[in-house]
């Protein structure tokens, strides 16, 4: 088998195995918190068409009422 010599690492090699490692964790914890604001921003966006079906169907609603109104006076 194939082990890892760790008495043989230069500092060169260490520096760049963890500046990659860093730059990995960092990598994902970006994308984590890109996926949260994505999902927040999905909640808004359905929040904001559900409020414009509420005005158009208030609309049809108050509408309807004022005919209904009409009719049986």
């Amino acid at each position: 088998m194939c082990a890892i010599d760790w008495c043989s690492f230069t500092w060169q090699a260490f520096a760049t195995l963890t500046t990659g490692l860093i730059a990995a964790t960092g990598a994902i914890a970006i994308g984590w918190r890109q996926v949260g604001i994505s999902r927040k921003v999905a909640e808004l966006t359905l929040l904001a068409q559900r409020e414009k079906l509420f005005d158009r169907l208030f609309e049809l609603y108050e509408t309807v009422r004022t005919y209904a109104a009409a009719v049986t006076r």
